[in-house]
């Protein structure tokens, strides 16, 4: 895919396009330098950091009743919630 199809999808309006080039040209050449970094005995990993204990066992509750939530709410009908329409 083409730089300049890349910034009309995202909706980005670049004014410099040489200052742009040469960002995405130095971009290149640091993904190049990763690329050339030998890895052959480094395990796979998901996060940087070992994270243990971040999740918690899950616990059932009670949850609220139809009409309770429908009560906290301004834009809903008899039996569910009203959200914009789609164009």
């Amino acid at each position: 895919m083409e730089i300049k199809k890349v910034l009309e999808v995202a909706r980005l309006d670049v004014k410099d396009e040489a200052k742009l080039a040469k960002e995405v040209q130095n971009i290149l050449k640091a993904f190049k330098k990763i690329s050339e970094v030998n890895t052959q005995n480094v395990s796979k990993s998901l996060h940087p950091l070992k994270i243990e204990g971040s999740l918690r066992d899950d616990e059932i509750k009670e949850g609220l009743r139809r009409e309770e939530a429908l009560s906290l709410v301004k834009n809903k009908n008899k039996e569910y919630f009203l959200g914009p329409r789609l164009k």
